[in-house]
C-alpha cells in the first residue's frame, strides 16, 4: 500500500476570477495546493481503491493528538479537478465560469475543508490494489 500523507494550515482562497482553492501552509510559509495534490496521485494510480482520512485541529499538534479529538475515516473514490465552461448571457457577452471540484467517495471534502479555513490538517491518502 502506498501512502501520501499531507498537513498544514488550512487557507481557503476565494475566486477573484478562477477557481476556488484550498492551500495547506507550511511552517516555513510554503503553500501546497490540495485540489491539484489529489488530481496528481490519482494520475499516480488510476484505478487503485483509496482511502481518506483526515483529522483537523485549532492547531498544529501531532496525529496521535488528534486521535484523542475527532476521528473522520472516509473511503471511496475520489475526484478532484478545476474545471471550467464558457457561456454567453446575450449577443454580445460572453464569459467563462470557474469550478473546483473536490470529492472522495461521493463526500463533498472541499466544501467541509473550505469551512475550516485557518485550522490545522493533516490528511492521509492510502491507495491499494
Amino acid at each position: 500500500m502506498k501512502k501520501i500523507e499531507l498537513s498544514g494550515i488550512i487557507e481557503f482562497v476565494k475566486a477573484s476570477w478562477k477557481w476556488e482553492k484550498i492551500k495547506l501552509t507550511q511552517p516555513d510559509g510554503y503553500k501546497i495546493d490540495l485540489v491539484s495534490r489529489f488530481a496528481e496521485a490519482v494520475d499516480n494510480y488510476p484505478g487503485v481503491k483509496v482511502q481518506v482520512n483526515y483529522w483537523i485541529s485549532d492547531k498544529p499538534c501531532t496525529k496521535s493528538e488528534m486521535t484523542e479529538g475527532v476521528l473522520r475515516k472516509l473511503v471511496g473514490a475520489i475526484e478532484s479537478e478545476y474545471t471550467s465552461y464558457d457561456f454567453q448571457y446575450s449577443s454580445w457577452t460572453s464569459d467563462t465560469a470557474y469550478e473546483t471540484g473536490l470529492t472522495v467517495g461521493g463526500h463533498d471534502l472541499f466544501t467541509e475543508l473550505k469551512q475550516s479555513d485557518g485550522k490545522y490538517l493533516i490528511i492521509e491518502l492510502n491507495f491499494s490494489e
